[in-house]
C-alpha cells in the first residue's frame, strides 16, 4: 500500500510540475519577454521536468511513510 501512495504521489508531482511548466512559458509569452515570437522548448525539457517531480512526489511520499 505503501508504494502504490508514493506512486500516486509521483504521478501528482509530475503532473504538478508540467502544470507549473506551462504557467511559465504562458507568463513569458504574454509578457513577450522574447520579441521574436514563442517561447519554445525541446521534449528532454518536459519529459525531465516530469521526471523531477515524479522523484520528489514518490519519495517525499515513501520517506514519510516508513
Amino acid at each position: 500500500m505503501i508504494y502504490l501512495k508514493s506512486i500516486l504521489a509521483g504521478l501528482g508531482g509530475s503532473v504538478l510540475a508540467l502544470i507549473l511548466l506551462v504557467a511559465v512559458f504562458v507568463i513569458l509569452n504574454v509578457l513577450k519577454v522574447f520579441q521574436d515570437g514563442m517561447v519554445g522548448i525541446s521534449i528532454i525539457v518536459p519529459l525531465g521536468l516530469a521526471l523531477f517531480g515524479f522523484a520528489a512526489g514518490f519519495y517525499l511520499v515513501f520517506r514519510n511513510s516508513n
